[in-house]
């Protein structure tokens, strides 16, 4: 899965490493959070059915691991925009139906205000999952995955500078 993320994210395989990510699963509640230090995944914990878990969180949590070495400062919106493209369609459904309805409802916030989130998650996660895999899938889809993740890394080099980074 690894191998396959990379290539599909990265264009080329990650360089073999003897780095041991320890990976826990729970079935006690649903989720999952990966671990890192200095951009190296150190836990990843995966919660839920276990059917669930191989069908999203092992997939999503995995390509965190792929992508961390673009995001050299914290940009959680594409770090999970990204991660949840790697899901199910019917997850990935789900999560669009929602922004669609936080977005009549008026509960997303200014690409301004999402694009600068980057230590903390907001209080309304499932808000900011929705519309981060909306904005990621947006891009991701005007040309390819590839691009997109030069275009974080190239915003993150440049001081966040969205504008200069399109």
């Amino acid at each position: 899965l690894r191998k396959y993320l990379a290539i599909k994210w990265l264009g080329k395989e990650l360089k073999e490493t003897k780095q041991v990510v320890i990976v826990y699963h729970y079935a006690n509640k649903l989720g999952g959070a990966t671990t890192f230090h200095d951009q190296i995944a150190l836990e990843v914990e995966m919660y839920g059915d276990y059917i669930k878990v191989l069908e999203n969180t092992l997939h999503h949590e995995i390509t965190h691991v792929v992508t961390i070495g673009k995001f050299k400062k914290q940009v959680k919106w594409a770090e999970e925009g990204c991660a949840v493209m790697e899901e199910t369609e019917t997850h990935k459904k789900l999560f669009s139906d929602a922004f669609q309805q936080f977005h009549k409802d008026h509960q997303t916030w200014k690409l301004s205000t999402l694009f600068g989130i980057r230590d903390n998650y907001p209080t309304s996660e499932f808000s900011f999952y929705a519309q981060s895999y909306h904005v990621v899938n947006f891009l991701v889809n005007k040309k390819d995955r590839i691009t997109f993740l030069n275009f974080i890394e190239y915003a993150c080099d440049n001081n966040f500078d969205w504008d200069k980074a399109l």
